[in-house]
C-alpha cells in the first residue's frame, strides 16, 4: 500500500493519444494547402505548420511507400487536430470528412416542376432538380418560376447533406375566350365578276361566299360599271344571308340592241323579267353586260347567253341548239334523208340532231317516198317508224 506521500509523487499517466479510424490517404491529397483549411477556429498556426509537414511528408512517401506517406498523414493531421483541439475520434475522412474540414456542406433542392429557378444568397444558381455544394451556415435559397416565388431560410451544416422540396401550385389555364358569333354571307350579282364591299371594305368579286361576317347588321355594296349599288343586311350566328344584286339601267338615250341568229323561237328575259322573243328582230337593252336567259318549254330547253351592250351598236348573238337522240325505222326498208342530207338505209339508230323540228324523207324503188316531220326535244329520245306498205302508215314521233 503506498502512502499519501507516494501516491502524489507517482508520475501521472500520458495522455491517450486520439484514436484515428479508417484514414483515406488519397482523400487526404484534397487538401492541397493551408487555403484549404476553413477559415474557423481550427485555423490556426499550428494547424497550418502541422499541414505543411503532413504534406511534405506526403510527397516524399508518394509512389514509392505509399503506406509511409499514409502514415506520415495520419501522424500529422492528428497532430494539427490536437494543436485545434478539435476532436478526431472516430473521424471518417470520405467525402463528408472532407466537406466537415472545408466547412461546406452539400444541399439537394427539388421542386414540383422541374426547370424552377434557383437562387442562393442573391445570385443564380441554376434550376430545379439541382444540387449544390455551399458553405455552412444559413443559406437564403429562393425559388423563381413565372410570377411565383418561393423562399426559406436553409441551415447548411458543415460535412453532412440536406434537402428542401418546394411545392408549386399548377399555374391556372386561362379560360379560352367565347367563339365569335359569326354567319355567312353569299353574294351574287347580275352580271357576275363585279368588285364586291362589305362595311366598305372590299371582299371579292362576284359570286362571293363569305363565312367569316360577324353577326349583326352590315352594309353591301358592289361596283357596277353603271355605278354603285348598296344593301342593308342582318347576318345572324351559324346561319347564312344570301344577296343577289343587279346592274342598275341607264337612262334610255345610253341604249343598245340585241338580236338572235337561231332556227328556235325563243323567251328572253332577265331577272325574271321578259324582253322579247328571238322572233323579234332585235330588242333594246341599255348599255352595260346582261345575262339574258333563254327558253323553250316545248322542246325542253333553258339556257343563258351572256351580251355586252354597246350604245347605239346593235349586238348579233349567234345560238347553236343543242343536239338530241334520234332513231328512225321503215317497213320493210327505205333510204332516208333528213333536212335534204342523206342519212342512210332504215333502220337507223344512234343518230343526233339539233332540237327543233326536221323534215325526213324515206323511199323505196317499189313502194315510192314519204315526207314526215320530226321535233326533236331534249324531254325524251326522238323516234320515227312509218310502214311504206299502207298509205299513211306512221307510228312514234
Amino acid at each position: 500500500m503506498l502512502s499519501l506521500g507516494g501516491w502524489l509523487r507517482q508520475p501521472a499517466p500520458p495522455p491517450k493519444p486520439p484514436e484515428l479510424v479508417s484514414i483515406n490517404a488519397d482523400a487526404l491529397s484534397e487538401f492541397q494547402s493551408e487555403d484549404d483549411l476553413p477559415f474557423d477556429e481550427s485555423r490556426t498556426p499550428a494547424t497550418i505548420t502541422a499541414l505543411r509537414r503532413a504534406r511534405a511528408s506526403f510527397e516524399g512517401g508518394r509512389g514509392t511507400r505509399a503506406g509511409r506517406g499514409t502514415r506520415s498523414w495520419i501522424t500529422y493531421v492528428a497532430a494539427a487536430a490536437a494543436l485545434a483541439q478539435i476532436p478526431v475520434v472516430g473521424l471518417w475522412l470520405g467525402q463528408s470528412g472532407i466537406d466537415y474540414v472545408r466547412g461546406v456542406g452539400t444541399v439537394r433542392i427539388d421542386a414540383s416542376r422541374p426547370g424552377v429557378e434557383v437562387v442562393v444568397d442573391g445570385e443564380v444558381r441554376g434550376q430545379t432538380p439541382l444540387e449544390l455544394t455551399l458553405p455552412a451556415g444559413t443559406r437564403q435559397i429562393e425559388l423563381r418560376q413565372g410570377g411565383t416565388t418561393r423562399s426559406v431560410a436553409l441551415p447548411v451544416a458543415r460535412g453532412e447533406s440536406t434537402g428542401r422540396f418546394f411545392e408549386f401550385e399548377d399555374e391556372p389555364v386561362a379560360a379560352a375566350a367565347p367563339a365569335a358569333r359569326l354567319g355567312t354571307l353569299a353574294i351574287d350579282t347580275t352580271p357576275a365578276g363585279v368588285p364586291v364591299l362589305v362595311d366598305g371594305v372590299e371582299r371579292g368579286v362576284s359570286p362571293l361566299s363569305l363565312g367569316d361576317v360577324p353577326a349583326g347588321s352590315h352594309t353591301v355594296a358592289v361596283r357596277f360599271r353603271t355605278g354603285l349599288v348598296e344593301r342593308p343586311i342582318e347576318i345572324e350566328s351559324g346561319a347564312t344571308a344570301s344577296l343577289v344584286m343587279t346592274m342598275p339601267r341607264l337612262p334610255g338615250t345610253l341604249s343598245g340592241w340585241v338580236s338572235f341568229d337561231t332556227p328556235l323561237t325563243l323567251r328572253v328575259s332577265e331577272n325574271g323579267e321578259l324582253l322579247g322573243t328571238t322572233e323579234v328582230g332585235r330588242l333594246m337593252l341599255p348599255v352595260g353586260d346582261h345575262m339574258l336567259d333563254l327558253v323553250n318549254e316545248q322542246l325542253g330547253y333553258r339556257g343563258q347567253l351572256p351580251v355586252l351592250v354597246t350604245a347605239g351598236q346593235t349586238i348579233v348573238l349567234p345560238f347553236t341548239p343543242p343536239v338530241a337522240p334520234v332513231s328512225i325505222n321503215a317497213q320493210p326498208w327505205a333510204e332516208v334523208w333528213i333536212d335534204g342530207e342523206r342519212i342512210g338505209e332504215t333502220p337507223i339508230g344512234n343518230l343526233s340532231r339539233t332540237i327543233g323540228r326536221h323534215e325526213v324523207v324515206f323511199r323505196h324503188p317499189q313502194l315510192g317516198e314519204r315526207r314526215e316531220s320530226l321535233l326533236v326535244t331534249l324531254r325524251e329520245p326522238a323516234r320515227l317508224a312509218v310502214d311504206l306498205r299502207q298509205p299513211g302508215g306512221r307510228a312514234g314521233q
